[in-house]
């Protein structure tokens, strides 16, 4: 068995998934205007932090995909996986469904309560994991709290059909449909944006546009079960990786200065919509190959590793679905009623207002870290403990504790 699953748990996957939710977060909690260039450019850069949905879609497809691989042969391959994935994603993704639409709407005024609670009469799909299809129809997010479920649905579609596909292929098979899978992606959002004329945000949601980064993963998955493992493929991860990233962030680059691309926008503008998504997964495709077979010793494993990265990383989930809504709550109570319309407003000093946004920061994440925090422990790990039920002492040695 190759070096990484004789570990078992792989701590730096935690660290990794931490990075994932800081980047997520950076990006949405960064929410001023600006009045001056460095403004414009720090807000720029804060919005980078959209690719940390797909390092979390890079990181599940390995995740899943290895677990999946290494119980195939369970006499209760099936049940045991879904009921593992209901307990761990179902309770706390449920009860913000219910709270969202039923109970906040009842404690706003009806104009707001409207806007907040109901969504055009699709609340269905949100019930089902649909509800990136409805946001790639209207075009854009319509609900502050809900619709960053996209990426959720995303993963809930892949989790539905993907158990059926390791069970029954073998897994050259399950290689090359991971391969065909990345190229189709590209070829989907080809379509969807040069025949169907779809906006850019529509195809960033869209299932088919976004199944590179998890075959990536998944594809990582399989090679990690095979001699000799992932470590044949440092060297060339780590070219591959630093170039696939220094074009996605030329790209960018490129579209915001020649006027294609807003700064609300780095790396999703039409080139990048089409090619950058590729890149990027080829990039954290790399960076989970580099991270996982570093040596225990080395800088970067030490980092991925680390006690504070791998925090972020166990309380992921709660921090992903509770930072927009603490964030508005505490832009408009501490900033004042001009946060709620764009371009939003920190106070200003000299021309600038990065001191209230980088004031912001950590005053937002001492309050998001202790509700992720008390959910976890008093709310999901309730749930969580009914997984031994379900083939937790049946795992095969070395599978990735699931995510």
């Amino acid at each position: 068995m190759p070096n990484a699953l004789r570990q078992g748990h792989v701590s730096a996957l935690d660290g990794i998934r931490g990075l994932a939710v800081l980047l997520v977060m950076w990006c949405h909690l960064t929410g001023y205007g600006g009045t001056h260039a460095f403004d414009d450019w720090f807000h720029y850069l804060a919005f980078w932090g959209w690719v940390g949905v797909d390092l979390f879609f890079v990181l599940s497809g390995y995740l899943i995909t290895g677990i999946l691989l290494d119980t195939r042969r369970s006499p209760r391959f099936f049940r045991d996986f879904y009921a593992r994935r209901v307990l761990r994603i179902f309770p706390l993704y449920y009860a913000l469904v219910v709270l969202s639409l039923h109970v906040i709407p009842r404690f706003l005024p009806h104009d707001q309560a409207e806007r907040f609670g109901q969504v055009a009469g699709n609340e269905i799909f949100y019930w089902f994991y649909l509800q990136n299809f409805t946001i790639a129809r209207a075009g854009g997010v319509r609900h502050a709290i809900l619709d960053i479920t996209w990426s959720l649905a995303i993963e809930e579609q892949f989790y539905l059909v993907w158990p059926a596909v390791v069970y029954f292929c073998s897994p050259r098979a399950v290689e090359r449909l991971c391969a065909a899978l990345f190229a189709v992606s590209l070829a989907a959002r080809i379509v969807a944006s040069r025949h169907f004329h779809l906006a850019p945000f529509s195809i960033y949601v869209l299932t088919p546009c976004r199944m590179d980064a998890l075959a990536a993963g998944a594809f990582l998955a399989v090679r990690a079960r095979k001699p000799p493992g992932l470590a044949a493929l440092v060297p060339a991860a780590k070219r591959v990786g630093l170039a696939a990233g220094l074009a996605a962030l030329g790209i960018g680059v490129g579209e915001h200065v020649a006027g294609l691309a807003t700064i609300y926008q780095p790396g999703q503008g039409p080139i990048s919509v089409l090619l950058g998504f590729t890149l990027v997964a080829l990039a954290f495709g790399a960076l989970l190959v580099v991270v996982v077979e570093a040596p225990p010793t080395s800088r970067l494993h030490r980092v991925f590793a680390s006690r504070w990265l791998q925090f972020f990383g166990v309380y992921s989930y709660g921090l992903y679905l509770f930072h927009l809504p603490v964030r508005a709550i505490l832009a408009i109570r501490v900033y004042g009623p001009a946060y709620r319309a764009p371009p939003h407003r920190f106070f200003a000093t000299h021309g600038t207002e990065i001191l209230g946004q980088l004031l912001f920061y950590p005053l937002a994440l001492a309050v998001i870290v202790p509700v992720a925090w008390l959910s976890y422990h008093l709310y999901e790990k309730r749930f969580l403990a009914l997984k031994r039920y379900f083939g937790e002492r049946r795992r095969a040695e070395g599978a990735p504790a699931s995510p």
